[in-house]
């Protein structure tokens, strides 16, 4: 049974695949390693006969519990899409999770940052061309939340925000180059306070 299976196995593969002949046999050896028949026709075997092993429904469910924990995926900021304000990789239609990053021409990290189900996520940090900090803060699923800092590129802090859920909150200041505080703004849940200049 098993040699029939595999003379029809072999002779599919070779006349539906044009990069391999009869004068390329070295190829076509890597290509079908004993693993992968004596797992092939295990399982085709098991299902003529209808019986199942303890150790091939063991690797089954090895299997299934891996698919279940896919792995993070990395991806450039370029090669993400907005629609609806939600992230997409580029030529797809679900909506993206997974690591953000992107690098100046020079090398240098510029964004790293993490989106899940479409929105930007936790911490997300930029970086001037020099590798100094460009400006820090975290996002709850595509909300800002909390301090945000954004530098200038001698890395002295440019301006410094808070907010609570996406709104503006809590005391806001801006500075010049130098450091020197220039003004501050005061919000309660996005409404403008109170505003002094220095």
């Amino acid at each position: 049974m098993k040699n029939f299976f595999l003379a029809i196995y072999i002779s599919f593969f070779l006349f539906t695949t044009a990069s391999v002949s009869w004068a390329e046999p070295s190829f076509f050896i890597q290509t079908l390693t004993n693993n992968f028949i004596d797992w092939f026709f295990g399982k085709v075997d098991g299902y003529i006969t209808n019986e199942t092993s303890e150790e091939g429904m063991e690797q089954e469910k090895e299997a299934s519990t891996e698919k279940d924990q896919p792995e993070t995926e990395r991806i450039s900021e370029k090669n993400l899409v907005m629609r609806n304000d939600l992230y997409y990789k580029k030529f797809t239609n679900l909506p993206f999770s997974g690591l953000v990053e992107s690098y100046h021409e020079n090398g240098q990290l510029k964004t790293i940052g993490q989106i899940i189900n479409g929105k930007k996520n936790a911490l997300w940090e930029k970086y001037y061309s020099n590798g100094r900090q460009k400006s820090i803060g975290h996002y709850r699923m595509g909300i800002k939340e909390g301090s945000w800092k954004y530098y200038f590129l001698n890395s002295n802090l440019k301006e410094e925000e808070f907010y609570k859920n996406g709104e503006k909150h809590g005391l806001w200041k801006t500075f010049d180059p130098q450091g020197s505080l220039l003004k501050t703004e005061s919000y309660k849940l996005g409404e403008l306070l109170i505003t002094t200049f220095n």
